[in-house]
């Protein structure tokens, strides 16, 4: 069972529900691009880094998600300081049409 703040009573619920609730809407795993750089004692993170989602922040402010980065293994950030990553998708691969004056072998 799950326990949150804002609710009086625990209630049942399956991890793969709870991943919905991130904030911005992310999910764990779903490839991230830093938008900003950031620099502590622990790492960094630069603008262009590709991170993943790793759930959701434990800091005080729930707003955040949880990243890893190459340089930094948790990171809290705000949603509004990444994006998704979409994954690009080829094209079906056909053969070429003939040229003009060429012939269908």
């Amino acid at each position: 069972y799950c326990k949150f703040p804002q609710y009086r009573n625990n209630f049942h619920a399956l991890v793969s529900e709870l991943e919905l609730w991130l904030p911005g809407g992310y999910r764990v795993g779903d490839v991230v691009i830093s938008m900003i750089d950031h620099k502590d004692k622990i790492g960094d993170v630069a603008q262009g880094d590709r991170g993943e989602v790793i759930g959701r922040s434990t800091w005080d402010d729930p707003s955040r998600v949880c990243c890893r980065f190459p340089n930094l293994s948790e990171f809290h950030i705000m949603p509004s300081e990444i994006f998704l990553e979409v994954p690009v998708q080829e094209a079906p691969k056909r053969s070429r049409a003939p040229s003009r004056g060429e012939t269908e072998s």
